[in-house]
């Protein structure tokens, strides 16, 4: 499923086997809270609690759970959206953000060299909070346009654009997802 703007989109799947990736990752991301509480915060402007996963041998396994979760929603991703496609794909890097209630995420985008970016929605008991903004449309006011994908929630991947603009509204409950950038190169 897809929201198309006038230059920019955002995909949405649903994981297989969510459940048993959420029972892998939780433990992991809940033991390193009070490691990594506080760590973004003068960095980004927001509370989001935010741990990269590096290549150290501890992470292997999740790493690994976490790509076999990406590749197969890329590949619907270019199946459904008319992209050309790309000659390699490589996941670059990988990041969980935990949010309490009331946490924010300041509106951002992931630059422009990864390709795309994507959310893995892994914890999540309300409504979806990430809103994407078109980032191409917002230079002429009459064509702005923001979307609250309300019909994404836990278990569901999203992928998008590297370069489009996207925040997270204040969260009404625990939120967790583990966030990613994509490299590709086309012909």
């Amino acid at each position: 499923m897809n929201h198309q703007f006038l230059t920019d989109f955002v995909f949405w799947d649903s994981v297989p086997n969510h459940q048993q990736n959420k029972d892998a990752l939780l433990p992991l991301i809940m033991q390193n809270l009070e490691k990594t509480q506080g760590k973004q915060k003068d960095k980004w402007m927001c509370e989001v609690n935010t741990e990269f996963f590096d290549s150290h041998e501890s992470y292997q396994k999740y790493i690994s759970l976490i790509i076999n979760c990406i590749y197969p929603a890329l590949d619907n991703m270019f199946k459904e959206i008319p992209i050309i496609q790309p000659k390699v794909s490589k996941v670059s890097n990988i990041w969980y953000n935990y949010y309490q209630e009331g946490h924010t995420q300041e509106i951002h985008s992931h630059s422009s060299k990864p390709t795309f970016s994507g959310i893995y929605v892994l914890n999540a008991d309300e409504v979806n909070k990430t809103v994407f903004y078109s980032y191409g449309a917002s230079l002429i006011s009459y064509t702005k346009q923001s979307k609250q994908l309300t019909e994404v929630k836990e278990g569901n991947i999203v992928l998008f654009p590297s370069n489009l603009l996207h925040y997270v509204l204040p969260c009404e409950a625990e939120r967790i997802t583990i966030a990613f950038n994509i490299d590709c190169e086309f012909n």
